[in-house]
Formats: C-alpha cells, sequence, structure tokens
C-alpha cells in the first residue's frame, strides 16, 4: 500500500477509537495513519485505503456513507463497527469488506486486520485490465511481456499468453 496506509475512522466514541488506532499501530507498525472523525464529508483529494465506519440501527449516516463511498470508489475497503450484530444483514446489502462486533472487538480485530492488510497487498501488486466486458488481473511480478499488435494486448505471464482485443 506504499509507504503509509492510512485509516479513516467514523466514530463519535473517542475512547474506542483511540483503541482502534493503537491496534492499528500495534498490527500494521509505523506505517499507518488513522484519522479519527466523528463525522465525515467526501473531498475529491481522499487518500484513503481503508474505513472504519461505526453504524448505529437509529442513525442511518454511516449506511449513507457507505454508500457514497461505494458511488465514488471502485470498491471501497469498508468495515463497519457496531454494538449492534444485528445491522451485519443490513451491512451485507449496502457492500462490505467486513464488519466487526464490538462486544467481540478483539476476536473479531484478528481475524480483520490480517484479511485487509492481505486484501490491501493484492490491490498494491496487482493490475486489472478491463475492456469489451472482459476483466483480467495480474500480478506484476509474474508477468514476463506484453505485445501489442493491432487491437490486441497480448500479456504473458509464467509462459502462458492472454489476448485481449479491443477497439479504440
Amino acid at each position: 500500500w506504499g509507504e503509509d496506509m492510512k485509516i479513516l475512522l467514523i466514530d463519535d466514541d473517542l475512547t474506542f477509537a483511540c483503541q482502534l488506532r493503537e491496534d492499528a499501530l500495534a498490527y500494521f507498525g509505523h506505517d499507518v495513519t488513522v484519522i479519527i472523525e466523528t463525522q465525515y464529508r467526501l473531498s475529491s483529494d481522499d487518500d484513503i485505503d481503508a474505513f472504519f465506519i461505526t453504524i448505529q440501527s437509529d442513525d442511518p449516516r454511516g449506511f449513507e456513507l457507505a454508500q457514497a463511498l461505494q458511488e465514488k470508489y471502485k470498491d471501497p475497503l469498508v468495515i463497519f463497527v457496531s454494538n449492534n450484530a444485528e445491522l451485519v444483514f443490513k451491512a451485507l446489502v449496502i457492500g462490505m469488506f467486513q464488519f466487526i462486533r464490538k462486544e467481540h472487538y478483539q476476536e473479531d480485530l484478528e481475524a480483520v486486520f490480517p484479511q485487509l492488510k492481505a486484501e490491501l497487498e493484492k490491490r498494491i501488486y496487482s493490475i486489472t485490465i478491463e475492456t469489451s466486458g472482459r476483466t483480467l488481473t495480474i500480478i506484476p511480478p509474474r508477468i514476463e511481456y506484453f505485445v501489442v499488435i493491432n487491437h490486441e494486448l497480448i500479456v504473458v505471464s509464467n509462459n502462458q499468453p492472454t489476448v485481449l482485443r479491443s477497439t479504440v
């Protein structure tokens, strides 16, 4: 994820937010910045790698923010955090990367942080090419070479050629 992973935590419980920040620093090391906000407005210069958003059954703002993130980013890493485990079903409908139950915080965190790290590494170390309704994801160290002939892109990785055809 580069030199500095940025995590945004939206929660009005500052005690919990500080605990999550300390746990993230302990797990990811010095290469993480945790920004704590009680409210958040999307801006065009956001450079956030993961969003931890607190959701509550009586407050739709967390779900609304997650929906806005879905519209702005291709596949945002949204981790919902809640005291109400039953909200996981609504969170699944909206779309999320993971869900942390505050009452099972330590147990959930032990699963979420390794998954988050693996997903970030996968996103950083892969190239996705989309053309004509076809998607190809390649990991750069496995790429041997690219060849472009007329309207074909040939990607050879692990001695396996993949041909993508498209018109410009």
